[in-house]
C-alpha cells in the first residue's frame, strides 16, 4: 500500500540513507506512479541538488490526484510552495503554503483547540498586570550581569534558529523552553490558574 512506501521512504529519508531512498522512491513510483505521497519525498532531494523545475514538474503532475489525506496535503503543498519559492514564484509559492494551511486548520487536530482561549488568556494577563501587583514583588538586587531576555514564540515560528544565533555569541547563554510564564500567570493571579 502507499503508507507503507511512505513510512519506509520517510525512514529511509530520516537515516540519511540517500542512495537506498532513491533507489526505493524509484521502485515506489513504479509501483504507485501517481503517488503525491512518494513524489513529495522523491523530490526533496532533487531541491537540495537545484533541479527545480523538474521538481516542480513532478509535482504538478501529481497534485490534481491528492485525495484528502490531511498529513500527507500539508506536507506535499509545504514542499510545492518551497519548490515555487526557490523558481522565484512569490505567488505560487504563497498559494501553495496558504492550501497547506487550510489542510491543516481543516484537520482534526486543529479543529480540536478552541481559538478563543489565547485572547482569553492574554486579556486575563492584561488585566491583571496592575501596579499594586508589581508593587508586591521587591525589586531586584542591582548586579553587574545583565537582565534576563524572555523569547515567546509559537511552535514552527522561528525560535529554535533564534536560539542557535544568540547561543553563537560568547557572552549569551540560551535557557531551553523552561515553564516559567505558567508559574508567572500564577503568581500574579494567586490560587487561580490562568486558562491553557
Amino acid at each position: 500500500s502507499e503508507n507503507a512506501w511512505l513510512l519506509l521512504l520517510e525512514l529511509l529519508e530520516f537515516m540519511g540513507r540517500t542512495e537506498e531512498l532513491a533507489a526505493t522512491v524509484r521502485e515506489g513510483l513504479a509501483a504507485l506512479p501517481d503517488s503525491p505521497g512518494i513524489t513529495c519525498i522523491g523530490v526533496k532531494p532533487m531541491r537540495r541538488e537545484g533541479r527545480i523545475a523538474e521538481a516542480i514538474a513532478q509535482m504538478e503532475r501529481v497534485a490534481p490526484k491528492l485525495q484528502d489525506n490531511q498529513l500527507q496535503g500539508v506536507i506535499f503543498f509545504q514542499e510545492l510552495g518551497q519548490l515555487y519559492d526557490r523558481a522565484g514564484d512569490a505567488d505560487k509559492a504563497f498559494a501553495a503554503f496558504r492550501r497547506a494551511n487550510e489542510i491543516q486548520k481543516g484537520g482534526p487536530e486543529a479543529k480540536s483547540i478552541d481559538p478563543a482561549i489565547y485572547p482569553a488568556v492574554v486579556r486575563q494577563l492584561q488585566q491583571g498586570l496592575t501596579p499594586e501587583l508589581v508593587a508586591r514583588f521587591p525589586a531586584p538586587v542591582p548586579n553587574d550581569r545583565p537582565p534576563p531576555v524572555f523569547l515567546v514564540g509559537f511552535p514552527r515560528s522561528g525560535t529554535t534558529l533564534l536560539d542557535q544565533i544568540i547561543s553563537s555569541h560568547p557572552g549569551a547563554l540560551v535557557a531551553e523552553e523552561k515553564a516559567g510564564a505558567d508559574a508567572m500567570g500564577d503568581a500574579m493571579h494567586g490560587d487561580r490558574v490562568l486558562a491553557r
